[in-house]
């Protein structure tokens, strides 16, 4: 009887215990549950794997459960297009763009560790969603891929971004989170320089809607004195002619710094004449022949600060 009656006694402790434990173990599951955090199971050689040969945000993406394909920068051993074509053409791997040693390749996160087992690879980086390419000149496409093959993908580079408005702090603070710094601004385009590597840092922005490369020309920055500034980027040709140049809000400023800044941004030789009424502007154009001048409205009219563009003299020879 007193032995039945310890354990009467003991039971609601007990049971109270089990309630507690089973709670720890079960609640951190409950709560994975309720948030949709759904994550695939790697072995330790998987993820010594991973450490060695992806970067953060693909090792991320290698515990994924999500199917949606993306793009990834793949640097391998040796040459990709005499050595690596055949084999990546057998597999599931979609090639996007090849040059020298490196391509872009379009995967799940479920081919993250099978492309890393390739003995031959040797280092794998997120790329983005394959959309972020088209917003990507091609020629700093193949620049970029160049770039990771030699790994020099760190050394700094200078580009032009371009924007869907005039960029304010919040572009400039993603610009610098990129790893990038602001060089020039002319309305919607800006000169930037970092490493390259920061490219698909910077396209997941949808405020800029595309990146090429600049010239180092193009880099050079406007005057330190404004009440004496350069007015010409390029040297004065045989030919002129003055032009009406009207920006849009808030972009291209009327003044000798502003038109400096167009000409560097455009590689079109300009200068300042006179601000007129209706916030138009009036600048003289030189270049080497009359089809020069034109080829140089052609790229001013193009440019997205600029509302419109029409002569306002006769050529002449200088």
């Amino acid at each position: 009887m007193q032995r039945l009656a310890n354990t009467l006694a003991f039971e609601p402790r007990c049971r109270g215990l089990l309630f507690l434990v089973l709670l720890a173990v079960f609640l951190p599951l409950a709560s994975g549950c309720q948030s949709g955090e759904k994550r695939r199971i790697l072995s330790p050689p998987d993820e010594e794997l991973l450490r060695a040969k992806a970067d953060p945000r693909l090792r991320k993406e290698a515990g994924s459960l999500e199917t949606d394909p993306f793009a990834v920068i793949a640097v391998y051993r040796d040459d990709v297009f005499l050595h690596r074509s055949e084999a990546l053409a057998q597999s599931s791997l979609v090639i996007l763009n090849e040059m020298g040693r490196a391509a872009i390749l379009l995967l799940s996160p479920a081919q993250i560790v099978p492309l890393l087992k390739d003995h031959s690879l040797r280092k794998a980086a997120w790329f983005g969603p394959q959309g972020l390419l088209a917003r990507l000149d091609p020629s700093l496409e193949l620049e970029l891929l160049t770039r990771f093959g030699t790994e020099t993908e760190d050394r700094d580079v200078n580009l032009l971004l371009r924007f869907v408005d005039v960029g304010g702090a919040m572009e400039e603070r993603h610009v610098i989170a990129a790893g990038f710094r602001v060089v020039t601004r002319a309305g919607p385009s800006w000169i930037v320089t970092g490493p390259m590597s920061g490219i698909p840092k910077l396209l997941e922005s949808d405020r800029i809607t595309y990146i090429e490369g600049a010239s180092r020309e193009m880099t050079m920055p406007p005057p330190a004195d404004p009440h004496q500034p350069s007015t010409t980027t390029n040297i004065k040709g045989s030919a002129s002619r003055r032009l009406i140049i009207k920006f849009k809000p808030d972009t291209i400023p009327c003044t000798p710094a502003g038109i400096a800044q167009l000409s560097s941004t455009t590689h079109v030789s300009l200068e300042y004449v006179r601000a007129m009424s209706g916030d138009a502007c009036v600048v003289t154009q030189f270049a080497e022949s009359a089809g020069d001048l034109l080829r140089g409205q052609e790229t001013l009219r193009g440019n997205p600060a600029v509302e419109y563009l029409e002569p306002d003299a006769m050529m002449k020879a200088l």
